[in-house]
């Protein structure tokens, strides 16, 4: 189900958050995809049959697979172009890369090779970097989060602040006590750097919506 967040920003809320910006003309933009076609499919209900809209773009904050699953399927019967950050985007269009990073660079063993670390293939069509971007005709403001992969970035769009995996909800940290950080030390960066971005609502990528960034992972 589609909720909305504040002005044209909104989220269909899952395992995986997925922004849906609303745009003129009945089109919207959505801020990741989630993890396969089942979340896929639940977004497509709702961007269609609640919204009465059709997805134009699709923004990825990052290119860990539960992020950008979804892709593929849904740019398939969408025809959305695809725009992610410098360097995670090599794993949209390589997701068997990812896999290989956890790996140490080597073949991945097949116990890592599952739906959760490698996904299929999808296009990319626009190279994001820090800084203001437009997006049909949507200002958007791409923030820096580099720490839990090497090149994550949030987008703030009004007023709402889609951080990505720059923050976890209590529940993964009890089940998974120490997340997968790119680096560390950028990670702390990053969250002290999202501790500062002024917003009316922070949408993470896992977890429920909150009003603010709180207190250190």
């Amino acid at each position: 189900m589609h909720q909305v967040v504040n002005g044209r920003a909104g989220v269909v809320v899952g395992g995986t958050n997925v922004g849906v910006v609303r745009i003129e003309d009945r089109r919207v933009i959505l801020i990741d995809t989630g993890l396969n076609d089942t979340t896929a499919r639940k977004v497509l209900r709702a961007v269609r049959d609640e919204l009465g809209s059709e997805i134009v773009a699709i923004l990825i904050t990052h290119g860990h697979a539960d992020h950008f699953g979804a892709n593929a399927f849904t740019v398939k019967r969408t025809g959305a172009e695809v725009w992610a950050p410098d360097l995670d985007e090599m794993t949209l269009r390589h997701p068997l890369m990812q896999a290989v990073m956890l790996y140490g660079g080597a073949d991945p063993v097949d116990p890592i090779r599952t739906k959760f670390l490698v996904a299929e293939a999808g296009p990319v069509d626009h190279i994001v970097r820090p800084g203001p971007l437009e997006i049909e005709g949507v200002a958007i403001e791409a923030i820096p989060l580099a720490g839990h992969s090497m090149n994550q970035l949030g987008y703030l769009v009004d007023g709402v602040f889609y951080c990505a995996d720059v923050v976890f909800p209590q529940a993964a940290l009890e089940k998974y006590p120490i997340p997968y950080l790119y680096g560390l030390t950028e990670h702390l960066s990053a969250l002290d750097h999202a501790a500062t971005i002024e917003s009316v609502a922070v949408v993470p990528g896992h977890g429920p919506i909150e009003e603010g960034i709180g207190g250190p992972i």
